[in-house]
């Protein structure tokens, strides 16, 4: 405010209003400082107030990259906070696989369509022989969060000769060593259920490894886990087993007839029903009516035949009586 109450005629000199100026700045007297050069631009036009010029633009330029270095310093320490970070991103992911490695694009997105973070610092990447595991932390619209992956695969690999590396911007590649190579992997997960991260193919890396992967997996299908010996001996067993039965069957031994099969079948029923009282009456009820069946068509046979002959003698007794009369 002083300064901007001089007028031309000051006694300052300039190198008296240089130190001023650097006093301004640094004190971030900002109005005073403009003043001052304002002032020096006016002298200027007289042939005065060059070295206040220069000593402003040397100034500024200073006070541009502390600001700079500060800024820089900032986002160093705050890109590289950890603790309290509770949105987890499960990242997008693209897999496809030759005859000895399977090949893992990752996205710091939760889908591969969508936007995700430039920049993910402090990146670890953990791999078994069962299981890929990774974790960073990144910005989105500016909000801190972490980025995960888990994934327990469809068959093991070998850690030690699988990598892995920042492809592009916001993107990493995994290359996982098979370790039984010419396998095609019929999946990435060993679960068949949802998973939370997005899975798709990555066509472009499927159609370069086709044929090499037809050739050299054979019929494309997961090996066959071999049969134990306990299965085995069962199996010859029951074969052995039908082999007897079938050679007492060819001698003469009784064969299970329909009907035979139907009343086991029905004795099975009794049995299974015995615990309830009215189902038991019902089992008795027709029981005694396949037991009895029999007899009673005997005895309708012998009554119906029984008529006839005493309908065929009183036939002959009227004719005896006709010819007797």
């Amino acid at each position: 405010e002083t300064a901007a109450g001089w007028d031309g005629a000051a006694a300052l000199s300039d190198a008296e209003e240089l130190p001023l100026l650097q006093t301004c700045v640094a004190r971030s007297w900002w109005a005073a400082a403009r003043a001052l050069v304002a002032r020096a631009h006016v002298r200027q036009a007289g042939g005065a107030g060059a070295p206040l010029r220069a000593g402003a633009e040397k100034l500024l330029a200073g006070v541009k990259q502390s600001a700079d270095e500060f800024a820089a310093y900032a986002d160093l320490i705050y890109r590289g906070q950890t603790q309290g970070v509770k949105d987890e991103v499960h990242c997008a992911l693209q897999w496809a696989q030759n005859s000895t490695t399977v090949f893992l694009g990752i996205k710091y997105a939760t889908r591969w369509s969508a936007p995700g973070a430039i920049e993910v610092v402090d990146v670890k990447v953990n791999t078994s022989e069962c299981c890929f595991n990774l974790e960073g932390y990144g910005h989105h619209s500016n909000i801190r969060k972490r980025y995960s992956v888990n994934l327990d695969l469809f068959e093991d690999i070998l850690p030690d000769t699988s990598s892995w590396s920042s492809s592009s911007v916001g993107r990493l590649i995994a290359m996982l060593q098979k370790k039984e190579p010419g396998v095609k992997w019929p999946r990435l997960t060993k679960s068949k259920s949802k998973s939370k991260h997005q899975i798709t193919t990555w066509l472009d890396m499927e159609d370069r490894w086709a044929d090499e992967l037809g050739r050299n997996s054979g019929a494309a299908k997961k090996k066959e886990k071999p049969r134990s010996k306990e299965k085995d001996k069962a199996n010859g067993k029951g074969k052995e087993d039908a082999k007897v039965n079938k050679d007492k069957v060819a001698k003469g031994q009784r064969v299970m007839t329909p009907w035979r099969k139907e009343l086991s079948r029905f004795w099975k029923n009794v049995r299974r029903g015995v615990q309830d009282p009215r189902k038991l009456e019902i089992a008795a009820v027709v029981a005694s009516l396949v037991l009895l069946s029999p007899l009673i068509g005997w005895l309708m046979l012998r009554g119906s035949s029984g008529g006839a002959e005493n309908h065929a003698d009183g036939k002959f007794a009227g004719a005896g009586v006709r010819l007797g009369g």
